[in-house]
Parts: C-alpha cells; structure tokens; sequence
C-alpha cells in the first residue's frame, strides 16, 4: 500500500502512525508518486481524496491511472465540491463589503458614491454565471454535462455536476488510449465535511471484468451507484451518548416508527425526525471512535 502525503507535517505523523510496515508514505505529488508506481503486477484500488477541488491534481492523476491501470482496477476520487471555488477571489462577498466600505469611507460626495456602489455591484453580477465562467475557465469544455445552465451551479447541485465532469474525464481518457476497458460506475456520493463533497470511483473493466461484476451481487447492494445516479449522504453530529442511545433501539427501530412522540417521549436530547431517520439508513456506516490504553 502507499498513501501519498505531500504535506510536510501531514507526511511526518501519517509515517509516524502506519499501522503495518508494508505500507510506505510517499511524500510526492500524487501525480509524481503515481508516475513511479508499477501497474504492470496486479490490478489496483487507487483512492485519491484531495484536499483540493476539481482544480486540483485530479486530471493529471487519471490520466495516468487510465493509461496504466490493469482491467479489475478499482479508481475513485473525493474532492470538494463547493460552486465558488470557481469564483474570482474578488467576486466573492468578503471582497465586494470591504469594497462598498472603502467607497464610503472615502472623499467622493453622496452622489458619486451610490454611483461607485452600483457599479460595483453590477460588475459582481450574476454570481451563477461568474461560477460557470469560472468552471469552463479550470476545464476542458467537452467535458462538461451537456445542457449545464448556470443555474445548475447551486451549492446544493454542484457536486452533481462534478461527479459528471469527473466520470467524463475518466471515459474519456480510456478512449483517448484505445483500451480494450471502459469505465464501470459503481461509486456516486455526496456529502458534507464542513464544505460539500463528492465521491466518485468505478472499475476499469473489460468484457471478462464486466461479465464477473455482473454475475455478481455488487448490483444488488443498497449504495452502488445505478446509472450514474448520485446517493446524497446526509447524517447528524452526535455525540457518543446520543449514538448509544440510539444504537440501543437498533437495529427493530424502523423509519415508520420515527414520530413527533416518539422524538418527545424516547429521546433526551433534541434530534429531528429527517435526523433520526437518516441515521436509521446509514448507522451501520456511522463511523466509531474509540480510545484504548495498554
């Protein structure tokens, strides 16, 4: 295995904290560490979750996991996904107030002002079209969804788009080599750390691959994606206690069980019925943590 860790200090406690000798960090650029990779032994499962968005090292990265990568390897991505990371730094809101405010501040008369103002706000515009001025700026146009409008470019709609952008650029780069594979979709998520999320990733597969995957069960599993579609994973922050308590009704407690009642009534702490009900669906995922002493 070989986790890849740029940052200097990140490389330093990730060397620090390997849990079996066998994994090596690599403090290169992923796209320099993967360079040097040989793909030649076995298919791989590559997972690239950059701290960075679809600006990031992500085409370089696929490129070469699509040149070199065996059929039955599995690829995915995770990326931020906010719409204004496209924006031009001085288009966004911070950056127009401190604007407004130097106007006023300023020696211009009443009138001359609100003029400055209105100019300015008009040059911020649209804020829609500056994100997707933006994005066709950081990429390459084909790859964009057919039909995007800037419109689609909410927060709530942009990780759609970029799990699109991101599944384009990997069909296209199997193409671009003339490989007897194609890209097989099976990872579509999106998701909120602080900023929203996207995680994409599928098998690079041949028609021997193919023919295992579909003689398989993988199909059948709730979270494998289905024709692209994009499974929105939206969980609440508790606490231990408050997850105890709620994994001690589990796993009998249903979602038709979730009432106004039963939130007064069962729970002592104040959690939605939405809240509830999403973590019925996804407990078994919530992850665990747990601190030991020897």
């Amino acid at each position: 295995m070989v986790s890849m860790e740029n940052d200097p200090k990140t490389y330093i406690r990730a060397d620090f904290n390997k849990p079996f000798s066998c994994i090596e960090i690599d403090d290169k650029l992923s796209s320099d560490a993967l360079s040097e990779i040989d793909f030649d032994e076995r298919p791989v499962l590559a997972w690239m979750d950059y701290d960075s968005d679809i600006a990031g090292p992500f085409f370089e990265d696929f490129d070469i996991l699509c040149r070199e990568a065996q059929s039955g390897s599995v690829i995915l991505a995770t990326m931020n996904a906010h719409p204004n990371h496209f924006l031009d730094p001085k288009a966004n809101p911070r950056s127009v107030l401190d604007q407004v405010e130097s106007i006023l501040s300023g020696d211009q008369d009443a009138d001359q002002k609100v003029e400055a103002i209105a100019e300015r706000i008009e040059d911020h515009g649209d804020r829609h079209q500056q994100r997707m001025d933006g994005l066709e700026d950081e990429i390459n146009g084909d790859l964009i969804p057919f039909g995007l409008e800037p419109a689609d470019l909410s927060v709530s709609n942009t990780p759609s788009v970029i799990s699109d952008i991101l599944t384009n650029a990997i069909e296209e780069n199997l193409q671009q080599y003339d490989r007897d594979a194609r890209y097989v979709d099976l990872f579509n998520f999106s998701y909120r750390d602080g900023a929203p999320m996207v995680t994409i990733g599928g098998m690079i597969a041949d028609d021997e691959d193919r023919t295992k995957l579909e003689e398989s069960t993988v199909w059948e599993m709730e979270y494998v994606s289905q024709d692209g579609e994009q499974t929105e994973i939206d969980l609440p922050n508790l606490t231990l206690k408050e997850k105890n308590q709620l994994d001690k009704m589990l796993p009998e407690l249903k979602e038709s069980d979730i009432t106004e009642s039963f939130v007064e009534n069962r729970l002592n702490f104040e959690l939605s019925e939405e809240e509830i009900i999403s973590y019925i669906k996804y407990y078994k995922q919530y992850p665990n943590f747990m601190e030991t002493k020897r």
